[in-house]
Formats: C-alpha cells, structure tokens, sequence
C-alpha cells in the first residue's frame, strides 16, 4: 500500500514539475526522450543483426561450390560476397573452420599430386601406374606455379612417351602450361622462364623450348622466352667462335713478332666450329649359321647294342646256297649310335651411335702477312716459307695447305699520319693544360692579393681608432685634471672617482662600455 501511495505522490510530483516547465523546456525533454528512445532501437538492431567475416576469397565457381556444401554440411550459415569470397557469421572460428575444411580437402584447388599414389589398388596394372604418376607430376607443378605471384592457379598438360617395361615410345615429351592471372596482373619473361624451366626439370628429357606456356586472355608467353633463348644461343656461339679466332691470332702474333719485330705481322684466323649432335640407334637380325648363334637348348641321344651275328662272308655269296655244307662259326658284334640336337636363337645386335661434336673446332685456316720491308729480301725465300708454315702447322695442329704465308711492304703512310695526329693531339693537350694550371695559379694568386690588403686596410683601420681613441683619452684627461683644480673638496672626491673610472676605462674598455650601456638603457 505504502509503494503505491509512494507511486502515485511521485507522478504528482512528475506532473506538477511538467506542468511549471515552459515550452522550451517541455521540447527539449521530449527530444531527449525520442533520442533515447531511437539509439535504443539502433542498439537491438545492431545487437540482433549478424556480423559476417571473409571466411575465403578469389575463389572459383567449382571452389566456392564445393566450400558451400561442406559449409551446410557443418551447419555453418554463410553468405556469398564479391571478388569470389564466402563470408561467415563472426561468432563462428574463422581459423577452426578453414582448419575443418582443410582436413576435408575442400579448401583450396580441387588439384591433386602425388597423393594420388598413396590410393593405388593393389590389381592396378602398369598403365594406370604410368597414368596416375602423370596426374600426380601434373598436380605438383600445377600447385608450384600456384604459388608465384600474380597466378590464381594453373592447369599443366603433358604429353609423355609411352615406357613399358621392354621398350620406350621414341617420342620427345612436350608440355602446356595455362596460367590464370590475377585481375591487372601480368608476368614478366623472368617469371615466364621461370616456369618453363620449372616444368622442364621436373620430367625427364623435356626441353625447355617444348613447354608452351598460355595465360587466360590466350597469349602465348612462352614464344618471347624461346626466341630470348635462340638469340642468347645465337650469340654464344659467334662470342665463342671469336674468342677461338682471338686466341689463334695472339698465339702466331706473339710468336711471329718475336723473330720479324713488332707491329711486322698481320695474323688473320678463320676458325669453324661443328654444332652438330647426332645421336643413332639401330637394330639388326642375322641369320644363325652352322655352330655359331645363342644356345637355347641341347639334346644329345647316345645308343650302344652288344650281341651274336653268324659268320660267314659279306655280300651275295654268302647268300647262295652251297653245294656242300661246311661248318657254321659264329661271332660276338657291337655297335654305336650318338644323336645331337641344338637350338640357336636368332642373331640382334643393337648399336647405339653418339656423336656429340657440340661446339669442337672443325677446320682452321690462317693467313699471315708478314711486312717485307722490314725484312731482308734474301729471308723471304721459298725455304723459309716452307719451314714457317710447316711450324705453323705444327704449332696450330693444322696441315700447311691451311695456312697462307705473304711477305709484303706494309703501307705505313697511314700509320704515320695517326700518329702525328695524336702527336698534335697530346701536344693540344698539354697546352691547353698548361693554360688552365696558368689560370689557377693567377686566379690564386688575385685571391691571395685581395685578401692579404683586405687584412692590411682592417689592420690599418684598427690602428687609427687606436690612435684616435688615445687621442681622446689624453684630451679628456687634461680637461679634467684643469677642471679639477678649480673644484671644491666635495667635487675633487667626484674628480677622484672620474679618475678611477677613466683608469678602469684604460685597463677594461669592455667593463665600462657595458656599464654604460646598462645606465642608458635605464
């Protein structure tokens, strides 16, 4: 009864308080309660709505349709969102559930390695060994080239020979690589190269140049790649060929000028180099010919018989009847049989021929030209011609038919010319140094000049201001010391004092011109 007395007495007081407010304090006491009011409302919607987080992105139409079943499988609520992502609640463990849909092996590419081997059934024969192995290659580099930046994923094709246990496919292993790119990105020929190289190690006889590489809008990457490598071999090989040439001719040039003088021989060498790499198999049957071949089998058959045979004689008599009949002897007979039989397989030979000459000189040649002028004519006898090529031939491993040697004057005109050019040049050269090394030293000099009468004039200067201020003081001086005659008891102790201050004046200037400063300033 007392709470609801005291109820009822305070919504008197609310009313007699709401009705002694003016208007303006009515309004603002209802504003302030629909601004309650409405931040209360704002604060259940806020409370009762769901917040979602990324839960995955970049995802494609198969990942994500995968990643939402296994999501309401788990009974996880979950919403699509832009850019390939699936969004759920943020009551739920981000990193509990990618953990849970990792273990599923839904989350991330549906691409598989060589995992795939660890399922193998036990009557697999070994084509779907060979198969599984190939999707299993396949899987790990589609999942490498996943990892380089700017790739979303990649789809590897390889075309492999066919191995069985007795023989291999001939064919030369070749690759396709699809590339799906980022959305604004774009892969360099480094990064290009990269994965071809990649591709290449990774199966067995595979050349760079077979692996094709291909990105979402269908350019071809790999060609740019292929041609960088043509040119790069391309230029090895002519640097090589030069640098085989360059050595030839400082060899016979070094060797020459030592007996005709230097700047006497002209050594020009023409080297060819073999690139070719031929590789040959073949295989062949012959006929097995009598004891000769491979044995298979071997039968042999031995037979002895022992007995009693009539005499008699051998041939027709013995079988005509006698007029007379004589005495019948008998005698003891033995005999002997030996059958062989042999099976010989047929004759294979397998040849496997390598010839790999990559990069070996082939044939040589060699033109020296030796100045006759600078020799005397009796040196350049065919003799001598003989034996300087067949020493040349020796010291260059070449025959002497590769090697033509000339014996004519040199022009040295030009030679003479170049050098009184440069001659002119250095001499050019020194003066127009000299006339820098004069100017330096005179602008030195005029510096050296300015300053040291700049120190004179200051110096100069200082000493008529010293001058000047002891003409002052002795001015002064005397002014008082007369005034100070003429002074009264009182003012010759003020003249004292003028007198120690003109003292302290001569032995600290600096003292009492800041003790004067000080007196003005107040």
């Amino acid at each position: 009864m007392n709470f609801i007395e005291g109820l009822r007495s305070f919504l008197k007081r609310l009313t007699e308080g709401w009705k002694r407010l003016p208007t303006t304090g009515k309004l603002t006491v209802i504003a302030v309660a629909l601004a309650g009011v409405i931040l209360l409302v704002v604060l259940g919607v806020e409370v009762a709505r769901t917040n979602y987080v990324v839960l995955v992105k970049n995802l494609s139409e198969d990942e994500a349709g995968r990643i939402a079943q296994a999501l309401e499988n788990m009974g996880i609520n979950y919403k699509a969102g832009p850019g390939g992502s699936i969004l759920i609640p943020d009551t739920a463990n981000v990193y509990e559930v990618r953990m849970k849909l990792a273990a599923e092996g839904v989350l991330g590419t549906a691409t598989r390695g060589f995992e795939i081997l660890d399922q193998q059934s036990f009557g697999a024969t070994a084509f779907d060994k060979q198969v599984n192995f190939q999707r299993a290659l396949q899987g790990e580099l589609e999942r490498s080239i996943a990892t380089i930046d700017g790739v979303r994923f990649a789809r590897v094709f390889l075309t492999l020979p066919k191995f069985t246990y007795y023989t291999r496919d001939g064919t030369k292993p070749s690759a396709s690589v699809l590339v799906y790119l980022e959305p604004g990105a774009e892969l360099d020929s480094k990064q290009v190269k990269g994965i071809m190289e990649l591709v290449a190690g990774a199966v067995e006889g595979l050349d760079v140049k077979d692996v094709r590489v291909i990105d979402n809008r269908s350019r071809i990457l790999s060609d740019s790649v292929v041609l960088d490598l043509q040119n790069l071999e391309a230029t090895t090989k002519f640097e090589l060929k030069r640098q085989v040439q360059q050595y030839y001719t400082n060899l016979i040039t070094q060797k020459l000028e030592q007996i005709f003088g230097p700047g006497n021989v002209v050594v020009m060498s023409e080297i060819e180099l073999d690139w070719q790499k031929i590789e040959r198999e073949s295989k062949k049957y012959e006929p097995v010919t009598k004891n000769e071949g491979i044995v298979i089998s071997k039968e042999e058959e031995k037979e002895t018989a022992k007995g009693v045979s009539p005499g008699g004689d051998v041939g027709t008599e013995g079988n005509i009847p006698p007029t007379t009949y004589p005495s019948i002897t008998t005698g003891s007979e033995s005999s002997e049989r030996t059958r062989s039989v042999v099976n010989y397989n047929v004759n294979e030979i397998y040849e496997k021929i390598v010839s790999d000459k990559y990069g070996e000189i082939s044939s040589k040649s060699f033109t020296v030209v030796v100045d006759a002028s600078a020799i005397s004519p009796i040196s350049t006898s065919s003799t001598l011609e003989e034996e300087l090529k067949n020493a040349l031939a020796l010291a260059t491993n070449s025959p002497p038919t590769s090697i033509a040697l000339v014996f004519i004057p040199f022009n040295r005109q030009l030679a003479a010319e170049i050098e009184a050019e440069m001659k002119k040049a250095q001499q050019a050269e020194a003066r127009r140094r000299l006339i820098l090394g004069y100017s330096l030293l005179v602008v030195v000099a005029v510096l050296a000049i300015f300053l040291i009468s700049h120190q004179l004039r200051r110096a100069r200067a200082r000493k008529l201001v010293e001058e000047r201020r002891r003409q002052l003081e002795k001015e002064l001086r005397e002014k008082f010391e007369e005034e100070v005659k003429e002074l009264a008891p009182e003012e010759e102790e003020f003249a004292q004092f003028i007198k120690e201050l003109i003292e302290l004046s001569n032995k600290d200037p600096e003292s009492v011109a800041d003790v004067i400063r000080m007196w003005l300033s107040e």
